[in-house]
């Protein structure tokens, strides 16, 4: 489950990690995200830090050297490690505050070593997905959604999904939340399934939306939802615990709250920089049908405009109908 032990929740509060907890206080652009037992911190959709309790006292320290391998270094460059010159030895051990002092002390050159990666390897669905983050949990008008993500990259021996939120209107204080799963695609290329090379003879299959569906409904049981509900409740009050989450109005309810609602859940599609003259998304939705065991919605979005309203969210049947529109107003441009 997605739940810190109360050594590591201690550590974080006032032992050995409480520099790195502070730093992902004041520093907006870091996501701190809870996992079994360990924590990932992530930086534009990249994890800058992981950490995972040793067997003895203290925890592994990991930054991705992978981020390191650019494209102008050569071979050699590499091997000498020019990459990190100015950057001071690390310790891959945390056993005292002062090593993870030393941690926080170099976010800001972390995050510059991924900037440039970044450049040569975008991760645009990840990024995109840390401002849905940021527009419904971190800023000033988040008060004003209708949701809060809950966890990112959610995986369990049975599926995966991009987001866990729960959903609150704002005009229904006194309702208990209802939990959503979130399935977020960027582009209309990624709206299907479709295969692709990840080195030689080997390729990787990218779900599409019908994909999606039909996976969530074979898991979304009676009792893997009961779980999800379970393990979603103590990882928010977990972040609560770790003074994470902000915002006076969303966090007054979160305190107050003892349970998610017994409703079915909600899947949502979550779609950006939808091309309205493209057919992809349209051919891909007259391929599903409204499910029994969740509410089905679907949500265009704009880049940057990612704060999450229940009026935003489209049944099926007005999905079809609006994206028909939309093609007949724009034109087809059959893709």
């Amino acid at each position: 489950m997605r739940i810190l032990s109360k050594v590591f929740m201690n550590d974080l509060k006032t032992g050995m990690l409480k520099g790195l907890l502070d730093a992902m206080r004041r520093d907006q652009a870091l996501d701190f995200q809870i996992r079994n037992n360990q924590v990932h911190i992530y930086y534009k959709g990249g994890r800058i830090l992981d950490l995972k309790p040793k067997s003895s006292k203290g925890y592994y320290a990991n930054f991705d050297e992978n981020y390191c391998a650019l494209k102008k270094h050569t071979k050699e460059d590499l091997e000498k490690r020019v990459h990190l010159q100015r950057l001071p030895k690390l310790p891959r051990h945390i056993n005292t505050r002062d090593d993870a002092d030393k941690w926080e002390a170099v976010f800001g050159q972390l995050k510059k070593i991924m900037d440039v990666w970044f450049v040569d390897h975008p991760k645009i669905e990840r990024m995109h997905q840390q401002l849905v983050v940021d527009q419904n949990n971190k800023l000033p008008k988040s008060d004003k959604t209708d949701f809060f993500i809950i966890d990112i990259e959610y995986t369990s021996k049975l599926d995966r999904f991009d987001m866990i939120a729960m959903s609150w209107p704002t005009d229904s204080p006194e309702a208990d939340p209802r939990l959503s799963f979130i399935e977020f695609k960027v582009g209309d290329n990624a709206l299907r399934s479709a295969s692709i090379k990840t080195g030689e003879d080997k390729t990787r299959t990218i779900p599409g939306i019908a994909k999606h569906l039909d996976d969530f409904i074979r898991f979304i049981t009676p009792d893997n939802y009961l779980r999800v509900k379970d393990e979603m409740f103590f990882l928010l009050k977990q972040k609560l615990e770790l003074d994470l989450l902000s915002h006076t109005e969303k966090l007054d309810r979160i305190r107050a709250l003892d349970k998610f609602s017994d409703e079915a859940p909600r899947f949502i599609f979550l779609l950006a920089n939808h091309n309205p003259k493209s057919t992809i998304l349209l051919d891909e939705l007259q391929n599903i049908s409204d499910p029994e065991r969740c509410e089905l919605k679907i949500a265009l979005v704009k880049y940057k405009q990612y704060g999450l309203f229940h009026k935003s969210m489209l049944n099926l049947s007005v999905a079809k109908e609006e994206i028909s529109r939309r093609l007949q107003s724009a034109g087809k441009n059959k893709a």
